[in-house]
């Protein structure tokens, strides 16, 4: 980084606010949304690799 002039700052870690438990209903639909999100902007590279 201090080859393109920039400094390095320390930055304070981020807390945790809550625990999320993907084990409920809300869980659930939070890991079909992100699944059907990461199938959406990868498909190029999902298609590449299931035809290696």
């Amino acid at each position: 980084m201090k080859d393109y002039g920039v400094k390095l700052v320390q930055r304070p870690s981020i807390k945790v606010k809550s625990d999320l438990d993907l084990s409920t209903n809300e869980g659930k639909q939070i890991v079909r949304s992100e699944t059907n999100l990461a199938k959406l902007r990868q498909a190029k590279t999902l298609t590449k690799l299931a035809s290696m």
